[in-house]
């Protein structure tokens, strides 16, 4: 059953045209959408910047929502599904260690009362999703984990249902531009070297299995992509990532 499951679901990423992906840019937020051009690679086919109007406050999402209407959505139901990335300034990270014998599912909550205390929240007022390091040692299970509010999650589902677009997830920007970072033709230095609609993404092959999950936190070797990330194009990068998510 578990290999129809995978089978399936690599069937329909594989039918999937356009991904998007929203990121914010400082008082302004990325969209990128990218097309798929054969099995395993996707091309950038546009980018938008999505400005605040002066009269509605930073935190307003109803400018976005706005905006987001106001560009149009993609007429295929699967197509009008978007991808969204949190800072970091509004996430709780962190890690546990539990016995090795311990069951996976004893984990859950442990994990959402140390996002609760983290957040100051009660533990039913949080999102939050962990999963264990492969390094762990033989007699601890390291777990990695990654929280916010559900009122922040709900505030943006309800942003992008007003837009007329589905939000499909919600995950860290480092993750979403770590994925394109990886899949990036020419690797990060290739945001220097190429326009925006020039940018190419390897897609994972159907052998490769899920996407490649990514640590909760800062892993070696990030700072070159911090760095592209406080870059001009970084939220675009970020919003990349998030769109390769539609064949993942």
């Amino acid at each position: 059953m578990k290999g129809l499951i995978r089978w399936w679901q690599r069937i329909g990423a594989r039918s999937t045209r356009l991904g998007w992906g929203l990121a914010q840019q400082d008082a302004a937020w990325s969209l990128v959408g990218l097309q798929r051009q054969s099995e395993h690679l996707a091309k950038v086919q546009s980018t938008q910047t999505l400005q605040p109007m002066p009269a509605l406050a930073h935190q307003d999402k109803a400018w976005l929502s706005q905006a987001l209407r106001q560009m149009g959505s993609p007429q295929s139901g699967v197509e009008k599904r978007l991808n969204m990335a949190l800072p970091l300034v509004d996430l709780a990270l962190g890690q546990i260690e539990f016995p090795a014998q311990l069951d996976e599912g004893d984990w859950v909550a442990e994990v959402q009362l140390e996002a609760a205390q983290a957040l100051g929240l009660e533990p039913d007022e949080v999102n939050f999703d962990f999963q264990p390091e492969d390094t762990s040692r033989a007699l601890v299970r390291r777990v990695q984990w990654v929280a916010c509010a559900k009122s922040h999650i709900a505030d943006l589902k309800k942003c992008t249902r007003a837009a007329g677009w589905q939000l499909a997830t919600v995950e860290p920007e480092l993750h979403a531009a770590r994925r394109a970072a990886n899949a990036l033709q020419g690797g990060l230095p290739s945001l220097l070297t190429q326009p925006v609609l020039d940018w190419q993404f390897r897609l994972p092959g159907p052998d490769d299995g899920p996407h490649i999950k990514e640590a909760a936190g800062l892993a070696t070797g990030d700072a070159a992509l911090l760095q592209a990330m406080s870059s001009p194009v970084g939220a675009r990068l970020v919003a990349a990532g998030l769109a390769l998510k539609a064949w993942s």
